[in-house]
């Protein structure tokens, strides 16, 4: 399965977690009407208290992504008291733009996948994409910190 541009159209595989005509969550630089849930996010990280999963719900389009992308930014690209209250993080940080590429060795994204044939998503995340998850958990990470799975 390919993940960038299918081999017939040459056209971009959409992503399941992308909004039809805006910019992808990971990539997105403003988050709207979620400051107190960021600061609540930033508070615990500097303290080093933050839980090993967070769930993040609301109704589609609101910023859920957005949230957990900046988390993810600030976490991997900044030390734990230099993480800002809004999660911000300049993009010039290395680790911004490994994370933008989906490139990061620390990072796993789970979703669903583009069905070619059937020119939609799957209604499930494959179970190989699962297995994927349990080996790349049970090593160590390849920078030193964090290992985030989305």
């Amino acid at each position: 399965m390919s993940r960038g541009r299918t081999a017939q159209t040459e056209e971009p595989v959409p992503e399941s977690d992308r909004l039809e005509g805006c910019e992808h969550p990971r990539a997105q630089q403003y988050l709207f009407g979620h400051q107190r849930a960021a600061r609540i996010l930033a508070d615990a990280a500097r303290r080093g208290s933050l839980p090993h999963a967070v769930l993040i719900s609301g109704p589609k389009g609101v910023g859920k992504a957005t949230l957990a992308w900046r988390l993810i930014r600030a976490l991997m690209g900044r030390g734990r008291g230099e993480i800002a209250d809004d999660l911000g993080m300049p993009s010039a940080v290395p680790a911004a733009a490994l994370i933008e590429k989906l490139s990061h060795p620390d990072i796993m994204l789970l979703r669903r996948l583009w069905d070619d044939r059937a020119k939609k998503f799957g209604a499930e995340i494959p179970v190989d994409e699962v297995r994927r998850l349990s080996a790349f958990l049970g090593r160590h990470s390849a920078q030193g910190g964090w290992r985030i799975a989305i």
